[in-house]
């Protein structure tokens, strides 16, 4: 899973950043979101499709409180 992010509204962006790389989890779905001074990194993993690569199965939830520095 990488991730891009632009600070000045998508003029700009910053260099890509791997949050996450494991050949034994899928991931399906993600969705980021700032509510206040934290970002919110929500995602769901595994897949039926892939029934071996479930090492990260489920709903997973993640806060960071420094604005998403790298």
């Amino acid at each position: 899973m990488v991730l891009t992010r632009s600070l000045d509204g998508g003029k700009t962006w910053i260099d890509d950043q791997i949050l996450m790389q494991d050949i034994k989890g899928v991931v399906a779905y993600t969705s980021m979101v700032q509510w206040g001074d934290e970002i919110h990194c929500h995602l769901a993993a595994g897949h039926r499709a892939h029934p071996h690569a479930n090492k990260h199965k489920g709903v997973k939830i993640s806060i960071r409180k420094d604005h998403g520095s790298p």
